[in-house]
Order: structure tokens, then C-alpha cells, then sequence
């Protein structure tokens, strides 16, 4: 059963944890600063600042 989280930001940290969250199958909420970041990383599926190499995330794909 997948769990839900919430993680508010959207630095290093932050990605990290919601590249954890959802390669383990949970679900999360990302907030983040502002509505061009947001959307940025739903249509991309990935932050806007490269804290990960190679970092792509299904789960925010549409």
C-alpha cells in the first residue's frame, strides 16, 4: 500500500527525498517557492536546478 508524503521545497534536499519517495511507489505532495518552478517540473519531470544528475521522475509526468 502506498504511503503519502509531503515535502515542502525544492533544493537538494528536497529532491532527494522525492526521488526516495517515489521510487519506492509512495505518493508525495512537493511544494515549492513559486507557481514557474511548479510547472516546470510537472511538464519536464525534473527540478529546475540539476541537484541530481540524471534526476527524471514519472510520477509528475501528466
Amino acid at each position: 500500500m502506498a504511503m503519502k508524503f509531503g515535502v515542502i521545497g525544492s533544493g537538494s534536499w528536497a529532491t532527494a527525498l522525492v526521488k526516495i519517495i517515489t521510487d519506492n511507489g509512495n505518493k508525495v505532495n512537493w511544494w515549492v517557492r513559486n507557481d514557474a518552478s511548479a510547472s516546470y517540473i510537472k511538464k519536464s519531470a525534473q527540478p529546475a536546478l540539476p541537484y541530481i544528475s540524471g534526476f527524471k521522475n514519472k510520477a509528475f509526468k501528466n
